[in-house]
């Protein structure tokens, strides 16, 4: 891309009308300084999943991750008005598209992906302000990733401005940009952030060497690493679709759900975002996926000769 196809691009994004009439709701009996912190990754807006090429284990497109978001959402806001939640600390990790990559991810997309990253913008936008309702709102969002860079091959100079995530998060925080939310746009690989006296340390994932399965190593020497030059409490991170807790490192799920890649890998994975709250020196770590008949297929019937 030409700097003046970003240009006009960014400027483009700024002509976007923000979104009106979102109001907060008024909420009584929150306790002060509560914190609910709601991770969202992996996305892959403009993936298609296909029930027959998964033997029913696995079905996605755009529209089915907006349903799942929006059931996934509500069900944060139901669990944080429950724990008395006085803000919503939002951190976006990454994978918002499908990118290119991949060629496959190309010869299959629902989209392309400059229209993957703006409807994922859009489903951004929706989550925060769905979350603005409700209660105050912080919100992270790394445009550094995986699935959106620009590059085959990976890449760490500005590895979080040549990325289609950067143009989703712009486009969410100009539709946003007149609601009175904290929006902070993290274009570094990592980012500390510190709350109620504990510091978390976010990043996507994907500096991670692994290979079919959680490399719970891997993540062991990153901790590791990022201890000997910062003091942190917890690591958060997504790219591995499958939510876990492992040590003080906290995984996010995806939104994809099983796809053909890890169908032909043996795994099944559920569509899952994460959430969770400190209570004292305790965490408290909820799982929100939608119900198993909104994430499967039944499996295509099989005849024996």
């Amino acid at each position: 891309m030409t700097s003046l196809t970003v240009d006009d691009l960014l400027n483009g994004i700024a002509r976007v009308p923000p979104f009106s009439g979102v109001k907060r709701q008024v909420k009584k009996r929150q306790r002060k300084n509560r914190y609910g912190f709601f991770l969202f990754s992996d996305w892959h807006i403009g993936e298609i999943i296909t029930p027959e090429r998964t033997e029913g284990f696995g079905y996605f497109n755009y529209a089915i991750a907006k349903e799942r978001l929006d059931h996934i959402t509500d069900s944060m806001l139901s669990w944080a008005s429950t724990t008395n939640i006085a803000k919503a600390v939002l951190l976006f990790l990454g994978d918002y598209v499908s990118g290119g990559i991949h060629d496959e991810l190309l010869i299959g997309a629902e989209f392309p992906p400059p229209v993957q990253a703006v409807r994922a913008g859009e489903l951004m936008a929706g989550t925060i302000a769905k979350f603005y309702e409700a209660c105050p709102v912080d919100v992270y969002a790394l445009t550094t990733d995986n699935h959106g860079r620009l590059t085959k091959p990976v890449i760490y100079k500005d590895k979080g401005l040549n990325n289609y995530s950067y143009i989703t998060v712009k486009f969410a925080q100009q539709l946003v940009s007149k609601l009175k939310v904290n929006f902070n746009a993290i274009e570094t690989i990592y980012h500390q952030i510190e709350y109620a006296g504990k510091k978390i340390l976010m990043t996507h994932g994907d500096t991670i060497k692994a290979w079919n399965g959680i490399p719970y190593y891997g993540i062991d020497r990153l901790v590791g690493r990022e201890s000997a030059r910062r003091n942190f409490d917890f690591l958060v991170l997504g790219h591995f679709h499958t939510p876990a807790f492992v040590g003080r490192t906290i995984i996010n799920g995806c939104l994809t759900g099983t796809s053909e890649y890890s169908y032909a890998a043996g795994y099944n994975t559920a569509p899952t975002q994460l959430g969770f709250t400190f209570e004292q020196e305790s965490i408290q770590l909820s799982f929100f996926s939608p119900s198993a008949s909104k994430y499967r297929c039944v499996a295509p019937s099989h005849q024996t000769p």
